[in-house]
């Protein structure tokens, strides 16, 4: 949108390394405003982002390369929904390596008249109802998935009150609600 009072433009980071079968690629979107509240905190937030994944890479998996190994992340963000009122940002990241696959999403909603992140579980009010709701319309809209249904009703309701694994976004239709 670019009739309020901010806008969100897209930046780039690279890990610069000088081994080829490591490959660090984050984008991340930063709140450009003259009168936004903790803009400075907020775009911090998603700088961070990219020192995440090359500070994991440092500390867990450089000290062991070989010149068999590799480390490969992908992190991509998109702005889901843009209001006076409400921001709110998706980060699809993938991390292969040689010795770990894992692919997730996560969520960032911003109250944007106080320069607040929302956490998702204040956001949401997830009890019995609603995770057999979820359960219902997660295998409609997506067919079976075993991460859902194996997972006993308890279960499923411990996942959707984890801030680590509840993804909440708002969008121009509404809002989508995921587990990781």
């Amino acid at each position: 949108k670019y009739d309020l009072a901010y806008k969100v433009e897209k930046q780039y980071y690279t890990y610069p390394s000088k081994n080829d079968n490591v490959q660090i690629c984050v984008d991340y979107p930063t709140i450009v405003s003259d009168n936004q509240p903790n803009i400075d905190k907020l775009n911090s937030l998603f700088t961070q982002e990219a020192s995440v994944f090359s500070d994991y890479y440092e500390n867990k998996y450089a000290p062991s390369m070989t010149k068999d190994s590799y480390y490969l992340v992908n992190v991509n963000c998109y702005v889901t929904y843009m209001s006076d009122d409400l921001l709110s940002i998706a980060f699809q990241q993938s991390l292969k390596s040689d010795k770990v696959v894992d692919a997730s999403v996560y969520s960032v909603n911003i109250d944007m008249k106080t320069g607040t992140v929302l956490k998702n579980t204040d956001i949401l009010n997830v009890d019995e109802a609603f995770a057999k709701d979820f359960r219902e319309r997660c295998k409609k809209q997506n067919g079976e998935n075993s991460l859902i249904t194996n997972k006993s009703d308890e279960e499923l309701m411990k996942s959707l009150r984890s801030e680590d694994s509840l993804i909440l976004l708002y969008t121009p239709m509404g809002m989508e609600v995921g587990v990781n």
